[in-house]
């Protein structure tokens, strides 16, 4: 069984001295950033959790603190809007703040995320973070061939209608003038080939990503993560956005 620790709240001057020495300089710099660090510190209830995740909200997006407080407080307003009793609403607002930030950045980051919240909360390595994005590519690339496969078969049955319009035609043509049989099978004619090539080039995209052996190739996290980086830097790139945001806190190489 591990320890338990019991983390008192900061000092208020603890705080603050938090906010200035991981926010930046730039970002707590005037009388007016100062005073709007200790309403944040209020605010937050002097928690660690809390304070963190602000200071590495306004370093990792370089924001002033005295805009900080102004986000945090309309962020607190919408989150008492939506009735938040699940946890104390200081710790809520922040993570709020921080998760919205992550999002813009990196939504997968932000998919990482979802899917660590699924695990245990120690022990969280890069090697962990590289098999869920492994995983993650995998699943997308699954569901992508299965719409393209149902897109397939939809067009397929248009077609066949097309042919059916067709066969319909020309079994009217003595009921027909020469110019409306004319036009009739010229667009009949047109759809169903235009149908064809559809389905072809839909079953040829598909079948170029199978092996040899029939099996789909595993490819990069670059195909769908929409960037040229390897799975290791992607990876490595997640990592630092969730200890930046003070989301994730790293000991010995394992997060927690």
């Amino acid at each position: 069984h591990g320890s338990t620790f019991s983390l008192d709240c900061f000092h208020p001057s603890e705080s603050v001295q938090l906010l200035i020495r991981v926010a930046g300089e730039q970002n707590m710099s005037g009388a007016e950033n100062l005073e709007a660090a200790q309403q944040v510190a209020d605010r937050l209830g002097h928690l660690p959790l809390a304070m963190g995740m602000a200071a590495g909200y306004m370093q990792r997006c370089d924001v002033k603190c005295t805009d900080y407080l102004e986000r945090y407080d309309q962020t607190g307003q919408l989150l008492l809007q939506g009735n938040s009793r699940d946890y104390s609403l200081s710790v809520s607002a922040s993570l709020s703040l921080s998760l919205g930030a992550i999002e813009k950045e990196s939504k997968s980051a932000c998919d990482l995320l979802r899917l660590l919240s699924f695990v245990g909360p120690d022990q969280i390595t890069k090697s962990l973070l590289r098999s869920l994005l492994a995983s993650k590519v995998e699943i997308e690339l699954e569901i992508q061939e299965e719409l393209e496969l149902q897109k397939r078969k939809s067009l397929k049955n248009v077609g066949g209608l097309s042919l059916l319009l067709l066969v319909g035609t020309i079994c009217s043509r003595p009921r027909l003038s020469r110019g409306s049989f004319a036009a009739m099978t010229l667009v009949s004619t047109v759809v169903a080939s235009t149908i064809g090539i559809l389905v072809a080039t839909s079953a040829h995209d598909l079948a170029t990503r199978t092996d040899n052996d029939g099996q789909k190739p595993r490819r990069r996290s670059a195909l769908l993560l929409g960037t040229g980086a390897t799975e290791f830097e992607k990876a490595d790139l997640i990592w630092n956005i969730l200890k930046s945001f003070s989301i994730l806190t790293v000991k010995e190489g394992k997060g927690s």
